[in-house]
């Protein structure tokens, strides 16, 4: 698998909506190897525990000093729905940093929280449409490159999708990594 670096460290936050699709590219990126920062005992869903409420919280150098000490190279993914707002004003305290934006169907999302949570709430359509109606504005304004990915085009046109995220991270990659990647998302694709 071609996972050879242009020289520069990378720091990727992977964000959306909770159930919107971020586990699925968490899982891309690390498949190009860029590897994700989890806790060990979730590797299903790639959080790692606590980090995320550190960096939602503002709790910054807490956050910053496990993310040093866990990925000394400097070449690492965050995976946090949510997040994005409490980016601004704190980029700069990471190696190149690159945004990933998980944009899937305000509908598929609310049927998938529904599906694991067995709960309806009346108002989760809408907050949903909210918080990608604001991130959508805010990407803009946070000061390094990012990437809007649809899941939808994610889950259909993988092998496209994955060759433009590879692009976008400056990742060397062949045919075979992109095949690996394209094979075994489509497994847990199938599952969600």
């Amino acid at each position: 698998m071609g996972r050879n670096w242009r020289g520069v460290a990378l720091t990727v936050f992977i964000t959306g909506s909770p159930r919107g699709g971020t586990t699925c590219l968490a899982r891309v990126v690390n498949s190009l190897g860029v590897p994700v920062l989890h806790t060990p005992d979730l590797q299903t869903t790639l959080e790692w525990v606590g980090l995320g409420d550190m960096l939602r919280s503002d709790n910054w150098s807490v956050a910053v000093e496990i993310i040093r000490n866990e990925a000394p190279k400097g070449e690492y993914c965050i995976k946090s729905p949510g997040i994005l707002g409490h980016l601004a004003g704190h980029l700069s305290e990471f190696g190149n940093p690159k945004i990933l934006y998980v944009l899937r169907d305000p509908m598929a999302i609310h049927h998938s929280i529904i599906r694991h949570t067995s709960r309806v709430d009346p108002d989760a359509l809408r907050l949903i449409m909210e918080e990608q109606d604001r991130a959508i504005h805010l990407l803009p304004t946070l000061a390094c490159p990012f990437m809007v990915v649809s899941y939808e085009r994610l889950v259909t046109r993988t092998e496209l999708a994955v060759r433009e995220i590879a692009e976008f991270l400056h990742v060397d990659f062949t045919a075979a990594a992109i095949s690996e990647v394209v094979i075994g998302d489509r497994r847990y694709i199938k599952e969600n």
